[in-house]
């Protein structure tokens, strides 16, 4: 273990006593001094009060006072001479290894207390679904540059199944998904919830009204994602549960050509924002799915063990207000 000088490291006040006679309760001053636990590991580690002195800075006169009183807080001799300088008593060999301990932890404390204290800086890298770009980019953008300009932000789209393994490796640290019900293993919080419906062409009879049942499915032809996907996945156990045969004539993730095919006499399962716009001007129309509704939950994802570093908490923090926001749930909802 490396052993800092004296001036690299922080003083550690005792607590006083409280002097208020009204005050029952009673405070002890720390048994053991941090400073002086670093050197008595420095003195069993070089096994001479003289090297590790010259190690902290510090003569030998000071090392040994400082010994003694540490052996003083402990109830026992701590090191015995020998012809080379000193070595660890029976005491000194059965508490070095839980003064250790207290060394490390006194440290990420240390550590933890800094990150708290620091501006958030460094880069962070977001994986987010393309249907999502929209809402997120511009906006994080923004925050980012006006909040915390110490930050660079890389982004990276692909699938909730791309982006579940890009957190799982490491290659990311957050990740917007889609999830269909699904209970996932990677840190998390749901985000909105939004609900699946069922598109068609201009003047269908299907989807005029405002909801249809998912068993009205059955029989259409469908555009639909290729399995293996969580979204046709779930779809396919629906239809399943509810005795639907769906007649799927294409395979495709979603994207422009089930929007096309849609407004020639085709159908495709969406939410309700990838295809406002087309249902404003009249060239799509959309039903929301019902008995069972069937819903979408977008999920913030964490990678392991990075959900609590202080600047993926911050980029974390801005992009739940900014899914929070009135722009992003007046264009999700109907």
């Amino acid at each position: 273990m490396a052993v800092p000088s004296r001036g690299h490291l922080r003083e550690i006040p005792r607590a006083r006593p409280l002097r208020d006679e009204q005050d029952e309760l009673q405070l002890q001053a720390p048994r053991f001094d941090l400073y002086r636990l670093h050197l008595f590991v420095a003195v069993a580690q070089s096994g001479s009060l003289t090297a590790a002195g010259d190690l902290l800075g510090l003569p030998q006169s000071i090392m040994s006072r400082h010994v003694a009183r540490l052996e003083k807080d402990f109830g026992g001799m701590l090191f015995v001479r020998n012809g080379r300088g000193v070595a660890l008593s029976e005491l000194g060999a059965r508490v070095l290894p839980g003064v250790r301990q207290m060394l490390q932890q006194a440290a990420e404390l240390a550590q933890t207390v800094d990150e708290y204290q620091e501006e958030p800086r460094g880069d962070v890298r977001v994986g987010l679904p393309s249907s999502l770009r929209g809402f997120l980019t511009v906006p994080l953008y923004f925050k980012l540059k006006e909040h915390y300009p110490l930050v660079r932000l890389t982004l990276k789209e692909g699938s909730t199944r791309q982006i579940e393994h890009w957190l799982r490796s490491g290659e990311i640290d957050l990740g917007l998904t889609h999830r269909y019900g699904r209970h996932s293993d990677l840190p998390s919080d749901t985000l909105l919830s939004l609900d699946l419906y069922l598109v068609g062409p201009r003047g269908d009879r299907v989807t005029r009204s405002e909801c249809v049942e998912f068993r009205r499915l059955a029989g259409l032809p469908l555009i639909l994602p290729q399995s293996p996907s969580e979204f046709r996945s779930c779809l396919d156990q629906a239809a399943r549960s509810h005795h639907v045969t769906l007649d799927v004539i294409m395979e495709a993730e979603f994207g422009q050509i089930h929007q096309d095919l849609a407004k020639l006499g085709a159908y495709c399962v969406s939410t309700w924002h990838m295809i406002a716009e087309h249902a404003r001007t009249g060239e799509l129309q959309a039903s929301r799915i019902v008995d069972p509704v069937i819903k979408r939950d977008i999920a913030l994802a964490h990678s392991p063990g990075k959900a609590n570093g202080q600047t993926n908490r911050a980029v974390a923090q801005l992009i739940r207000k900014i899914m929070a926001s009135d722009a992003v749930t007046s264009a999700t909802a109907r």
